[in-house]
């Protein structure tokens, strides 16, 4: 490693931070308030493709966005990375239903050649580790040179872990830590719905 490289930067915690008021024109959307502003989001995203960009001078690197929800950060992230890179996507979903986490459907499946590359799957929410784990093992098993992971957010769970639900993977780059709350906005949906939100939300559950 080049002594030039720096270490990753201290990850914004967000876990014990109130809620902002609703940006006007989103407010007829269901949210109790918003977490991240696009300015702050921005911002990090900035910091994070200056680090990742430091790992292209050992060549170039093969990013993989996993859709739908990774499409808007990965998209921002590589506008601010001049490195030798190559962009593509899978597909994968785990909400089936609203909030509920279902099996595990491939809905587009690796389009190229990963054998002796290096590896970064991006994506917008580290949650359990479920997915990611499962596609970093399904990478890994095609010959990369190497496999890392870069999120943009990650979840802290503030009751007890059901057993199953702790997290089994961790990822190299990661954008903010948040609360255990139903987040969505910058590529994050509810049923497919307000991923167009330049924010991120927490949404206003109904009462079961």
């Amino acid at each position: 490693m080049s002594p030039s490289l720096r270490r990753p930067s201290i990850i914004p915690d967000y876990r014990q931070s109130g809620l902002q008021p609703v940006p006007k024109p989103w407010r007829d959307f269901p949210l109790k308030g918003m977490l991240l502003d696009a300015d702050t989001i921005r911002e990090r995203i900035e910091t994070l493709a200056s680090e990742i960009q430091e790992e292209t001078e050992d060549g170039p690197l093969l990013m993989i966005g996993i859709l739908s929800g990774a499409s808007v950060f990965m998209a921002d992230l590589i506008r601010h990375m001049r490195g030798e890179l190559e962009v593509t996507y899978i597909g994968v979903s785990s909400y089936r239903s609203g909030i509920t986490s279902g099996s595990l459907a491939w809905t587009l499946p690796l389009q190229v050649d990963i054998k002796h590359r290096r590896v970064m799957i991006v994506d917008d929410i580290l949650d359990t580790g479920r997915t990611l784990e499962i596609v970093t093992t399904h990478l890994e098993s095609l010959g990369p040179a190497s496999v890392k992971r870069c999120v943009l957010l990650q979840k802290h769970r503030e009751s007890p872990h059901q057993e199953g639900d702790a997290p089994t993977i961790q990822a190299e780059h990661v954008g903010f830590l948040i609360p255990d709350t139903f987040v969505v906005g910058y590529g994050l949906d509810m049923d497919g719905q307000m991923r167009q939100l330049p924010f991120i939300g927490s949404v206003l559950l109904p009462e079961s």
